[in-house]
């Protein structure tokens, strides 16, 4: 999936150069056919689940086909990593307040989550998807326009959401420490 995203741009500048009829001969079919297992495999899951409204499985499509699209990075990652051999810690996610046990405090924790580099590499590649829009939109080639903003959407969701959960978290944290120092100052 990199290596067709990384080549979107220059096979759209090569056929640009081709009729929108034999555009549309070819990219329908490769366009079905990459969406069509996996569209298949959604809708009928949502019908055996939900045999009454199955037909509104139709409307999350795109949004499950740009979170599809969202994973292919740190998906990518994950296995060079393995490829490579480089030994990552399993890094388990916080939990707080389960079950009987008293609520942990933030402060005591040790865990902490930064994204690194990821989110801004997803943003990188939603805003070059974002550009193939626009070139799109440029060369007249509107039937692609669709199917690259479920890229931008994708990859922007992915990285905007790490961030955005990152700096969340971040602004959790210091209310409980400032929570927790106000607390020590009472009892002292």
């Amino acid at each position: 999936m990199i290596a067709v995203s990384a080549l979107m741009l220059p096979v759209m500048i090569v056929r640009f150069y081709m009729g929108w009829f034999q555009m549309v001969v070819i990219d329908t079919p490769l366009i079905a056919a990459s969406f069509w297992s996996i569209s298949a495999f959604y809708v009928i899951a949502h019908r055996e689940l939900f045999p009454k409204t199955w037909k509104r499985a139709f409307l999350f499509l795109p949004a499950l086909m740009a979170a599809g699209v969202a994973l292919t990075i740190i998906n990518s990652r994950a296995v060079i990593e393995a490829l490579i051999g480089y030994q990552t810690a399993f890094a388990r996610t916080a939990k707080y307040a389960i079950g009987d046990q008293q609520r942990v405090r933030i402060e005591n924790v040790g865990y902490r989550r930064r994204s690194g580099w990821l989110p801004y590499a997803e943003l990188g590649v939603g805003v070059y998807f974002l550009a193939m829009v626009i070139f799109a939109i440029e060369s007249y080639n509107f039937l692609a326009v669709p199917f690259l903003l479920l890229f931008v959407g994708g990859y922007f969701w992915a990285g905007g959401t790490t961030l955005w959960q990152e700096y969340q978290g971040k602004l959790q944290w210091e209310r409980e420490r400032e929570l927790a120092a106000g607390v020590a100052e009472q009892e002292a």
